[in-house]
């Protein structure tokens, strides 16, 4: 389910290193999962949660898929449940990828309302982490640096999602966007040949969507006031006249 997770829904966006996942998960298994941190097993069973509703096994019904989805849901709830959350080992970035995580799968269920919370929380401790800071994250091995860069950048086209979707403000604005795009000779996800050297296609669409997301935000903050609600928002007809004239 793993491989299958990286397959589909790990390429968008690609902020886990498959293959030190892969690693880590063997390691454990090895050690039949002993002393090992909550919030891991966590991220691997909303990996599960989120692979289990992707499946296309042909015997295996649509019912019993969200079902099966949901007992690796529950599972990874009750190892990172609403109070351990207040607790949450701020050190370590795969907290925030738990919550971006869990925050994709519930936006899939009837409970895509939470989602937004969990966005908010996962916004909190990338910013306890420093993950928008580029000074802090040269301070990292490059695989390392790498990968809080794209966990930062799956912050923030979540928060753009959730802000699009839901009508409300974007949590993080563009002027605390300033980090570099992600790296093209980095490998994120998929099977790796020894012989490439890049540029990879998984950081080169995480680019674009990055991009493209920029231009849906101008678009909400310069026709909608960011959704603020505010009296002097432009109305219908220079609503259009903005879109259409690229402003």
């Amino acid at each position: 389910m793993i491989q299958a997770y990286f397959a589909k829904t790990g390429h968008s966006p690609p902020f886990i290193h498959e293959e030190s996942f892969l690693r880590s998960y063997h390691k454990m298994k090895m050690s039949n999962f002993g002393k090992v941190r909550r919030t891991w097993l966590g991220l691997l069973n909303i990996v599960f949660a989120k692979a289990t509703t992707l499946s296309n096994t042909q015997h295996v019904s649509s019912e019993e898929r969200i079902e099966e989805s949901g007992v690796f849901y529950r599972r990874a709830n009750g190892l990172c449940d609403k109070e351990s959350r207040k607790n949450i080992s701020i050190e370590l970035v795969i907290a925030v990828q738990y919550l971006l995580i869990l925050g994709q799968y519930l936006r899939g269920t009837k409970k895509s309302v939470q989602a937004w919370t969990l966005y908010g929380l996962a916004i909190t401790v990338a910013f306890q982490l420093g993950l928008q800071s580029p000074k802090i994250n040269r301070g990292f091995r490059p695989l390392e640096c790498e990968i809080r860069n794209r966990v930062w950048f799956g912050c923030i086209l979540l928060d753009r999602t959730l802000s699009m979707t839901f009508g409300r403000p974007a949590i993080i604005p563009q002027s605390y966007v300033k980090l570099s795009l992600p790296s093209t000779s980095v490998h994120m996800v998929g099977n790796r040949n020894e012989n490439a050297t890049g540029p990879y296609l998984d950081a080169m669409y995480f680019t674009a969507t990055i991009k493209l997301y920029e231009v849906m935000y101008r678009i909400i903050d310069e026709c909608y006031g960011q959704n603020l609600g505010l009296e002097d928002s432009p109305g219908d007809t220079e609503t259009i006249s903005l879109v259409l004239g690229g402003d």
